[in-house]
């Protein structure tokens, strides 16, 4: 399909509200010298201020260009429960899968003997809004607009969108803790191109950003919370090795996508969802 029909003006002005407003809330973290140097770092009360507002950017970028909640896509998904608790089970799979994996060859030593399942659930249901805010960017207005592409390149155009977004924390060691920058920004693009992908296919089946909320706050919340749980003594572990955003899970969401890929077929697409003004 011609990348004419993309809607240019609405996508470039979106981006720059997206972007400029990620670095400019992120401005007092460069300059107090903020740098992320272990998982097991604890981020005081205005760092996680600073996040939460730069989290609410897309979703404020969106909603100026659209002035429409229903044209972000928030609205319930088709299918309901099912897509919601695939949004939550699929992600989670993984992560549990890449962490018995990373386990077994002996990078992830693990303690369960104190895992408190019920505050890793309250933290991560209470973590959902923040997730809103990024996925009413992305999933609900960048994807469908980027859909004349193809709905592969649009998948995979969307999470390089991503993790450009993320640089004014990567290079500040956000994701990738201990990592030179460079290295940090490069690891978030392949994380988030396979697993924005994966969240993005949710958003083409369901119409819905609901269950890419629910998928994108295991990978960024509960994922570190259980990995920081089952973590034996406490120790800080290399996110390059261990976790949603580790090589292991990398091989994983690869997999996935391609079975995914042989399903739907390289030019068709499960679903549209509508563009409402």
């Amino acid at each position: 399909m011609s990348t004419a029909k993309i809607a240019r003006n609405q996508v470039a002005t979106f981006l720059l509200l997206a972007f400029a407003g990620a670095w400019a809330v992120t401005i007092p973290l460069w300059g107090s010298g903020f740098q992320r140097t272990s998982t097991t770092q604890v981020d005081g009360p205005w760092v996680q201020v600073i996040i939460a507002a730069m989290m609410a950017t897309p979703a404020l970028a969106a909603l100026a260009v659209t002035r429409s909640v229903r044209a972000v896509g928030l609205v319930w998904p088709r299918g309901q429960w099912r897509h919601c608790l695939t949004g939550f089970g699929v992600p989670t799979a993984i992560l549990l899968l890449s962490l018995g994996l990373s386990s077994a060859l002996g990078v992830f030593p693990v303690d369960l003997g104190h895992v408190q399942v019920g505050g890793i659930l309250l933290s991560y249901l209470v973590s959902l809004p923040l997730f809103l805010g990024e996925e009413l960017g992305w999933q609900g207005f960048l994807l469908p607009r980027l859909l004349p592409l193809g709905a592969w390149p649009a998948l995979l155009a969307g999470g390089v969108v991503w993790g450009l977004w993320h640089a004014p924390v990567t290079v500040l060691g956000a994701q990738y803790p201990g990592h030179p920058p460079l290295v940090g920004l490069v690891c978030v693009l392949v994380s988030t191109v396979l697993i924005g992908v994966l969240i993005g296919f949710l958003r083409l089946v369901t119409g819905s950003v609901w269950p890419t909320v629910l998928a994108h706050a295991v990978v960024s919340q509960l994922a570190p919370d259980l990995i920081k749980a089952v973590s034996a003594g406490g120790r800080a572990v290399d996110p390059l090795l261990v976790g949603p955003a580790s090589v292991v899970s990398w091989l994983l969401a690869a997999g996935l996508i391609l079975v995914l890929r042989k399903r739907v077929g390289e030019s068709g697409h499960p679903a549209r969802p509508a563009l409402e003004h």
